[in-house]
């Protein structure tokens, strides 16, 4: 189909599928779809982005608007964006839709919905584009409710199992007329083994590909799926795991570090992570009660006994993040489903004392509240997310140990994650000592106004020398932008009216203009003018204010301690043989940022304006380094010197 005002034009093109098994489908009948039109048309294609597994109905999980925008601004030659139709360009609705619209049309950006044929820079097609979005909406809102409400009616009828994984030492079990066919076990691999009622094999399928058809076995309409015991080993491991942790009292820490010490392969094929033991032990398919809708990700619908119930979420969440956060979901909106037979999945021994703790399990569950990101953001250790192990760079957190809980440690979390008694990383670091030791330093240092003087200074100067290579920079763009100006005002005025004789002229014209989008977004990232400050006057007023709350900030806070260590300790490394620690000290170059930006601010509100993970500093200027050393003395001490490096 000829369109004459898509003759010749220079497109990007954009095409999407909302998950990866649609690849092999969706984005090559896409691309069918405008094979035809690109070629009657002469569509000069400068580049396309396929966005395979990205859902339309969550803004925060797009980021390819902002990637044409930004290649747009970076001089790459196209004024029209081309999509397949409406709903590949978005499924939240026309405040989204327009919104986007809005940004490419700021760019100089025309978007073009070949299957509706309308045009985004057209006021009567811009009315029918809303309605459109809202309708691409609602389609997936009935999609969500329809689809919501049939998986829960196979779950509750018995035709599905509760969970697309099967729990560890079970199997699925596929019928159909109540007729048993065969069975379906997932190996530690990602394959998967079709097998007989004797339990031999007929046909292994491979692992799911990231994007593409899915390898693993489909459930066909007229199967129903039912859990039943697999493999006898790991029946026999489940069956010792719920003794040690239910009948004889272990920690799920320990019952993994023994199976991880005697050579025993999780369920993925490692070591054993604490936490697996646990999902197993107090798994409710091993007595009987298969839960379903404990928590919930959805968009549109949640699962419930009755009707699917709307999710509900702020607009922010979805905008800011590429998918909901998981919500933990009330007891009477979970759908349980009891099963004789698996109820007897345990030994008789097992069977009370691992029901009694398993429903005391759910009825925690179902009472807990999301958690914060930051869990332990009122926490005392204050060396968290600064102290790192020598060996490896891995970041320590904090423990409490001892009989009675009353011993602060710092330790590895990858150690305790998938615990075994031989792990190199599992050192504890006694807290109290080594925070007792770096807050005398800290105070040693900021009392010092000396060293702290001459940090500031060597950071201003530092942070002044980039931002005069910046304004050179600048001036420099500046004056090649006015003069491409000027010659493109010259060109016009030679423009003769004759297309022939113009031709020349017109090419010209056309380098000059490129050139002139690429100076101006150069010019947008290049750094303003630096302001006028005297290093000398703000270095000794930091190093006056750091004296001074040197001699008040260990009565302040925790989270203001916090804040001072992330600000000054640039490296803190521990070596977890020997326990030694190395600590640089150090004024971070943001610091410099912030004063060569506001030179009257004072550290207070710099400390005000950063959140402690954001004061962590990668470089600067350093003030002095110190090597902390545990004695071998009851109680534990730390001492700590300063190292004088060689010049």
């Amino acid at each position: 189909m000829i369109i004459p005002k898509l003759q010749g034009r220079r497109a990007f093109i954009l095409k999407r599928c909302s998950s990866n098994s649609q690849v092999d489908t969706s984005i090559k009948n896409q691309d069918a779809g405008l094979a035809q039109l690109l070629q009657d048309n002469a569509v000069v294609v400068v580049r396309q982005k396929d966005l395979a597994g990205v859902t339309g109905s969550v803004p925060g999980a797009r980021d390819d608007i902002d990637e044409i925008i930004r290649l747009k601004r970076e001089g790459l030659d196209f004024d029209l964006l081309i999509l397949p139709n409406t709903d590949r360009f978005t499924r939240t609705g026309s405040l989204h839709g327009n919104s986007i619209l809005w940004d490419l049309e700021g760019e100089g950006i025309t978007v073009y919905f070949a299957s509706e044929n309308l045009w985004s820079d057209d006021r009567y097609h811009q009315m029918l584009l809303s309605m459109m979005f809202d309708a691409a909406r609602q389609t997936a809102v009935s999609i969500s409710r329809g689809s919501t409400a049939g998986n829960t009616a196979s779950f509750i009828g018995g035709r599905s199992p509760h969970a697309k994984t099967p729990p560890f030492g079970m199997d699925r079990m596929y019928s159909v007329d109540g007729k048993d066919l065969f069975t379906i076990r997932n190996l530690p691999d990602g394959t998967q083994e079709m097998r007989d009622l004797n339990g031999e094999v007929i046909r292994t399928f491979g692992r799911n590909p990231r994007k593409g058809t899915p390898a693993h076995y489909k459930k066909q309409k007229n199967e129903q799926i039912r859990l039943v015991r697999g493999n006898p080993l790991h029946v026999a491991l489940v069956e010792h795991i719920c003794h040690r942790i239910h009948v004889l009292g272990r920690a799920s820490n320990t019952v993994a570090k023994e199976l991880t010490d005697q050579g025993i392969p999780s369920p993925t094929g490692v070591d054993w992570p604490a936490m697996t033991v646990r999902t197993i032990a107090y798994n409710p398919a091993y007595i009987g009660s298969l839960a379903r809708g404990q928590t919930t990700m959805a968009v549109y619908h949640t699962a419930s006994p009755g009707a699917p119930i709307e999710a509900k979420h702020d607009p922010k969440e979805l905008r800011d993040n590429p998918r909901p956060r998981r919500r933990h979901r009330p007891y009477e909106q979970w759908m349980v489903r009891q099963d004789p037979v698996l109820a007897e999945f345990l030994p008789e021994h097992l069977r009370e004392p691992a029901r009694i703790a398993i429903e005391a399990d759910l009825e925690r569950r179902a009472a807990s509240k999301p958690r914060s990101k930051d869990r332990h953001h009122q926490s005392t250790f204050i060396l968290k997310d600064v102290l790192r192990s020598r060996q490896g760079g891995h970041r320590l957190t904090g423990r409490i140990g001892g009989k009675r809980g009353q011993v602060r440690y710092y330790q590895i979390s990858k150690a305790r994650y998938s615990p075994r008694t031989d792990h190199p990383l599992k050192a504890y670091i006694p807290a109290e000592p080594l925070e007792r030791a770096i807050l005398a330093v800290l105070r040693e240092v900021m009392a010092n106004r000396p060293d702290v003087r001459g940090a500031v200074e060597r950071a201003l100067k530092k942070r002044a020398a980039e931002q005069d290579h910046g304004s050179t920079d600048r001036a420099s763009l500046e004056k090649e932008l006015n003069r491409r100006q000027r010659q493109i005002a010259t060109a016009i005025d030679s423009l003769t009216g004759d297309d022939a004789a113009d031709r020349p002229i017109q090419d010209r014209l056309a380098r000059y203009r490129q050139d002139v989008s690429r100076l101006t977004t150069a010019l947008r990232s290049a750094p303003q003018a630096p302001v006028e400050i005297d290093p000398d006057r703000i270095a000794d007023r930091i190093a006056a204010e750091m004296a001074d709350l040197s001699e008040i900030f260990f009565q302040d806070e925790v989270e203001t301690v916090r804040q001072i260590v992330a600000l000054l300790v640039g490296r803190m490394e521990v070596d977890l043989t020997t326990k030694e620690t190395e600590i640089d000290l150090h004024v971070p170059d943001w610091l410099a940022a912030s004063l060569s930006r506001q030179p009257m601010i004072g550290l207070d509100a710099v400390l005000a304006s950063k959140r402690c993970n954001e004061t962590h500093p990668s470089e600067g200027a350093k003030i002095a380094t110190y090597r902390c050393k545990q004695q071998s003395i009851r109680p534990v001490c730390v001492k700590c010197h300063r190292v004088r490096r060689a010049a």
